[in-house]
């Protein structure tokens, strides 16, 4: 009888049965390795996830098992996942592929018009199918800032030692574009190489710029800002992806589509 209930109770393991379609030695990099705020990766190591593996076995179900893990971090995941081509493992909804998003955004910058370029992979780790990561590794360089700690605080110096950016902020991210993403009382805003604030600190989640744009949310909604801190997208998707290739996805009422931020009537 006890042999049955202990059975019966148990919880199958996270991640059985499948293998990310990633190079070994990606799988084998460290947590730290993605550029995740001090709070999430400190979750995600309390928890044991302290290889890349750990993470990418994972549905977005399976972090909500993280004592205290909220959408938050979960977004934090993702898009430090989607800056290395990379992507958690689809439910088996998500895995039949997503269906298109009919509208288009109304508000575009003719000022920020970007160039396709062919042949780039434009996946998502929660719409698309898992197709194989590409085999070349593309090594990011390193920045000329690197992030201080004091007090808790953070902020950022040069390579030579010399303070930039006066540790105040409760998280920063990496430069991206010459702007960073900072976080200070739970809102997000930029700042420049210079340290000023050039997009207050007013939205709620933000992520770092992207061929000239950024994904913001307000609330529960995401939209997408310039550089100029101007709405090219409106605060209506519940999701939204970096831009690549002057494209991004977006999620509402459930399905998932393409939006094109350089020619709105594609």
């Amino acid at each position: 009888m006890s042999n049955n209930r202990n059975r019966k109770h148990k919880k199958p393991e996270i991640g059985a049965g499948y293998r990310p379609p990633f190079n070994e030695d990606v799988l084998a990099q460290p947590t730290d390795s993605l550029d995740l705020r001090s709070e999430t990766l400190q979750l995600l190591q309390g928890a044991g996830v302290v290889t890349l593996r750990d993470v990418l076995i994972r549905q977005e179900k399976d972090f909500y098992r993280i004592s205290t893990f909220n959408k938050k971090n979960l977004l934090d995941v993702k898009f430090a996942l989607k800056r290395k081509n990379l992507f958690l493992r689809p439910s088996p909804e998500e895995d039949k592929g997503a269906k298109p998003v009919e509208e288009k955004p109304e508000d575009t910058q003719k000022n920020n018009k970007q160039e396709k370029s062919a042949g780039q992979q434009k996946q998502h780790g929660k719409a698309a199918r898992p197709s194989p990561a590409p085999e070349k590794k593309v090594k990011e360089e390193a920045d000329i800032y690197v992030k201080i700690n004091k007090g808790g605080k953070w902020g950022f110096k040069d390579r030579e030692g010399n303070q930039k950016v006066a540790p105040v902020y409760d998280e920063v991210y990496s430069y991206k574009e010459d702007l960073c993403c900072v976080e200070k009382d739970e809102k997000f805003g930029f700042i420049n190489r210079e340290g000023e604030e050039v997009i207050p600190l007013v939205y709620d989640i933000a992520v770092s710029f992207s061929e000239g744009y950024a994904c913001v949310y307000k609330g529960e909604k995401c939209g997408y800002i310039n550089k100029d801190n101007e709405t090219v997208i409106d605060f209506k998707y519940d999701a939204g992806t970096p831009v690549q290739n002057g494209e991004c996805r977006v999620k509402r009422d459930g399905k998932w589509g393409e939006l094109h931020l350089d020619n709105p009537s594609e």
